[in-house]
């Protein structure tokens, strides 16, 4: 139900967003070069590993030798370390020319600040709640943000996307059960 529900809701988000010109639209040659297949294949291995890092994480905090907050500085450095390499990798030559924090604005660190408290909402969600309940309140949010963007600009909901919001939240409600 969930997986239907969602899918409902982004089908209709993504036409919407054609159709206010919010998205580029591709061209016939660039739409020729897509792949339904690949498409797919990539969207499964996401779940597949998505569920698998999840699961692994779940047991990491759950189970961790260290304390709560230990473990959450433990995986949030290796993270940080992680990306800073990706960065410095990828855009050598523009952090060199302009500095690490070239561009960043108020709205950039409102971001990042967001960004830090969703990752300690996560960490709570897995630690008292598990990976599924943290699927069903990802699907939720993402039925939340698209109501808000449906609003946000002026695009009235088909019966896709309300039947799919009422899915998703149905299927919140039946798990919590």
């Amino acid at each position: 139900m969930l997986i239907l529900g969602v899918a409902l809701v982004q089908v209709e988000t993504y036409s919407a967003s054609i159709e206010t010109g919010n998205i580029e639209v591709k061209t016939e040659s660039e739409e020729n070069q897509r792949s339904f297949f690949t498409g797919l294949c990539c969207v499964l291995l996401a779940s597949v590993t998505s569920g698998f890092a999840g699961v692994y994480l779940e047991k990491r905090v759950k189970r961790a030798q260290t304390s709560f907050w230990g473990n959450n500085i433990h995986l949030y450095l290796s993270g940080s370390i992680l990306a800073l390499v990706g960065t410095f990798v990828k855009e050598r030559k523009a952090i060199s020319e302009n500095g690490f924090f070239f561009g960043y604005d108020f709205v950039i660190w409102i971001m990042i600040l967001i960004a830090t408290l969703d990752g300690l909402c996560i960490s709570m969600i897995l630690k008292y709640a598990g990976t599924i309940t943290k699927g069903f309140a990802t699907s939720f949010a993402i039925v939340l943000s698209s109501i808000v963007s449906v609003y946000w600009f002026g695009v009235m909901p088909s019966l896709k996307f309300v039947s799919g919001s009422v899915i998703v939240v149905v299927a919140v409600t039946t798990y919590g059960l």
